[in-house]
């Protein structure tokens, strides 16, 4: 099918993980703009002593991206939710990489169950998550570390916008 006629979709997702998806959209027979309405950038935090902490857990791929570039701490018990986050450390060089399922409560119960009461934890995240992970974890210290804000776009494309005005958009 020739370019013009191909379904456009819009890839909204932060350009990191947009690329690849755009890329299996694209073999699946449409046209792909990418047009990330969240741009991810990392804090300056400071980054604490890591030989106190028993293992590393991650929500998202973005954290696991923002720490790995911080953080020489590959060779760490790390927990991730999700295949995606999971290989965003394996390919960081994390090497004790345990993908604990689809969400947060999963993970908190892998944790609770691989150590012991009153472990450290540190935890890499957005400025923004959608459920507190020390909630899920009494008796085990979660500290936090804010390591990337996603903050939203503020316009849109002139390509996405042509594309709205012809409604080449499905």
């Amino acid at each position: 099918m020739d370019e013009a006629r191909r379904p456009l979709a819009v890839i909204t997702r932060p350009r990191a993980d947009a690329e690849a998806l755009a890329a299996r959209v694209e073999r699946a027979g449409f046209a792909a703009l990418v047009e990330p309405l969240l741009e991810i950038r990392p804090t300056v935090a400071a980054m604490p002593p890591l030989d106190g902490y028993a293992a590393l857990a991650f929500t998202s791929a973005n954290a696991a991206r923002a720490f790995a570039v911080r953080a020489a701490a590959r060779e760490m018990p790390a927990y991730a939710v999700g295949a995606t986050t999971a290989a965003a450390l394996r390919a960081a060089g994390g090497t004790t990489v345990r993908a604990r399922g689809p969400d947060v409560a999963g993970m908190a119960r892998e944790i609770a169950r691989d150590l012991p009461p009153r472990a450290r934890v540190l935890y890499p995240s957005g400025k923004a998550v959608a459920r507190a992970l020390d909630s899920l974890l009494p008796g085990i210290r979660v500290d936090r570390l804010v390591v990337y804000d996603a903050v939203p776009a503020h316009a849109l494309s002139q390509s996405l916008v042509d594309a709205l005005y012809t409604r080449t958009v499905h």
